[in-house]
């Protein structure tokens, strides 16, 4: 990867998010708010995959891998993809043989635009993850995907769960990535779902770095995992 690429694609990254990089002690979610937050994203859209991509994106990968070892390509057949951003998951899910109907939502209507034209959704609409209930009714998926969102939403980590476990029909999986430091926001809400028996913990995948392609004194967004139950 070209150099100059990287660091244009980083200065973006940072200029947009406007994160003080220090190996990801500052948690994001903390230095900005919903409004703030789409505003950012509603300038970065256009660029906003390629930049990832050129940073060495890795968690659409890794959370891909999770949904195929998971849930064949002939069992799908409604997706829920959460903070659907610029659509490049169910593009992905499409590439790999998903037939399912794939439905999206986020709340920045810029990066829903070039999720529209990806020509792979049945239905997007602009909603925040924060606005519970969800505008989809109960037991309507069985596949239900989220990446990268769930650091902006740390303080509706309770209802965020809720909301994942109320729309998966029985035996649907949730597939998730989140960053290890926005974690604790949402494992006393997993834990108490799984204890209720409304959810079961499948896997979490190992950890890694979001971006290759940054060095670990310039990570924005430090290290994930991909987490995964079942309805």
């Amino acid at each position: 990867m070209d150099r100059r690429e990287t660091d244009t694609a980083l200065s973006r990254m940072q200029n947009a998010l406007r994160i003080a990089i220090n190996k990801g002690s500052e948690s994001p979610e903390n230095l900005l708010g919903a409004e703030e937050t789409t505003r950012v994203y509603s300038k970065w859209a256009a660029n906003y995959e390629a930049d990832c991509i050129t940073l060495g994106w890795r968690a659409p990968h890794e959370l891909l891998a999770c949904v195929e070892v998971c849930l064949p390509v002939r069992c799908a057949e409604h997706v829920l993809d959460i903070g659907c951003g610029t659509g490049l998951i169910c593009q992905q899910l499409r590439a790999k043989g998903y037939t399912a109907e794939c439905f999206g939502f986020d709340l920045c209507s810029e990066m829903l635009a070039v999720a529209e034209a990806r020509g792979v959704y049945h239905s997007l609409r602009i909603h925040s993850l924060l606005n519970f209930p969800w505008p989809y009714t109960s037991s309507s998926f069985d596949l239900l995907v989220c990446n990268g969102v769930l650091r902006y939403t740390v303080s509706g980590g309770s209802g965020i769960m809720e909301e994942m476990v109320r729309l998966s029909r029985p035996g649907a999986y949730i597939v998730f990535q989140v960053l290890d430091i926005s974690w604790p926001a949402y494992i006393s809400a997993a834990e108490k779902l799984e204890k209720a028996g409304l959810w079961r913990f499948v896997k979490v995948s190992e950890a890694f770095d979001n971006f290759t392609s940054i060095c670990e004194d310039e990570a924005a967004n430090g290290v994930a995992r991909i987490r995964v139950y079942q309805r």
